[in-house]
């Protein structure tokens, strides 16, 4: 009898099952083909196991590792300067991006409160719409408020008493 058509059903969960997990691995989240390439994975191991004894399904168990870790690794080197990095599937970030406009001229800044600030909620600053926090007071919406100080992405305001 021909070996390969002994075990082809274990052979096909093999293949399918590493490219599963390859597939997993670049999408977001635990989903449905990792899953599904593990469970291939376990079958095909446990057919060998039962099929000819434990020696077999721990040797299969161990070159199946192999085969994974071989397979994820050359797939992160082709997705980082192969084939795959030239994929339209991959988002690309362009080192030539502008960089994001510093939110520091905001300082000193009025505006209106959109939500109540318990610390936080969305206030309007220069007629955008902006997440912002107080230092620790809450503030009714519609209220008048002052950028105090910006530190990244956090914007600190106060109560305003002035009419925007």
């Amino acid at each position: 009898m021909n070996p390969i058509a002994d075990q082809l059903t274990v052979i096909l969960l093999t293949v399918f099952g590493i490219g599963l997990l390859v597939v997993e691995m670049f999408l977001p989240g635990v989903g449905l083909p990792g899953i599904t390439g593990v469970l291939m994975l376990v079958a095909a191991v446990f057919l060998i196991w039962t099929s000819y004894g434990a020696m077999y399904g721990l040797l299969a168990c161990l070159v199946l590792i192999l085969l994974v870790a071989a397979a994820l690794v050359l797939s992160l080197r082709s997705a980082r300067k192969g084939r795959l990095s030239r994929s339209k599937l991959f988002l690309k970030q362009d080192a030539e991006q502008p960089p994001v406009p510093q939110a520091s001229s905001l300082v000193g800044k009025t505006g209106v409160t959109k939500t109540p600030l318990r610390p936080s909620g969305i206030a309007e600053l220069n007629g955008e719409r902006k997440s912002v926090v107080t230092e620790g007071g809450f503030i009714d919406a519609g209220k008048n408020v002052r950028v105090v100080s910006v530190s990244g992405v956090r914007i600190v305001v106060e109560p305003a008493e002035k009419t925007v």
